[in-house]
């Protein structure tokens, strides 16, 4: 018999890396992921279209997960990881989908691809937590101000004009 104890509060996250970041996005096949949440599409729009006017890449991917409260399926994953430079993802507002948010960047970071989940700021405290708890505490998230659905598709893609230096900054060096 051993008095051993294992604290059921202690983190048993094996720590994780970031991805190398490419210099630029020039020639790189970016995917875009459209978690189903509403009005993600219309900052993804956005996003895709200042990438397009700004950085050139070799293509933009987009892909859609069913559900926001679930990770995306394994399929969609291993699709996403297998023709991915670089990824990033819409806001997610609500506690299920920044969750899985934060989990769909370390998993792609741990294939090697750069990745920028944004949130939106009422969710800072539990996207961290996430991170944390996976081991990704250098994984940092893109915030947008909360909430976003109420807001008008001029006004979601406005949001992807503010934020847009620094998603290409959390995907390059």
């Amino acid at each position: 018999m051993t008095d051993d104890y294992l604290d059921p509060t202690d983190s048993v996250a094996v720590p994780r890396k970031t991805a190398v970041r490419p210099a630029s996005l020039d020639g790189k096949v970016v995917t875009l992921l459209d978690i189903s949440k509403a009005k993600g599409d219309h900052l993804l729009d956005r996003l895709e279209t200042l990438l397009r006017e700004r950085a050139r890449p070799k293509a933009i991917v987009r892909k859609k997960k069913p559900t926001f409260a679930r990770p995306a399926p394994d399929d969609l994953r291993r699709e996403i990881v297998g023709a991915t430079d670089v990824s990033g993802a819409p806001p997610t507002h609500s506690r299920p989908s920044t969750t899985s948010g934060v989990q769909h960047g370390g998993l792609f970071e741990d294939h090697g691809i750069p990745t920028a989940t944004i949130i939106s700021s009422e969710f800072i405290r539990a996207a961290r937590a996430q991170a944390d708890a996976l081991g990704a505490t250098e994984y940092r998230t893109v915030v947008v101000p909360h909430p976003i659905q109420p807001l008008t598709r001029e006004e979601v893609q406005a949001l992807a004009d503010k934020v847009y230096d620094e998603v290409v900054r959390r995907v390059t060096t």
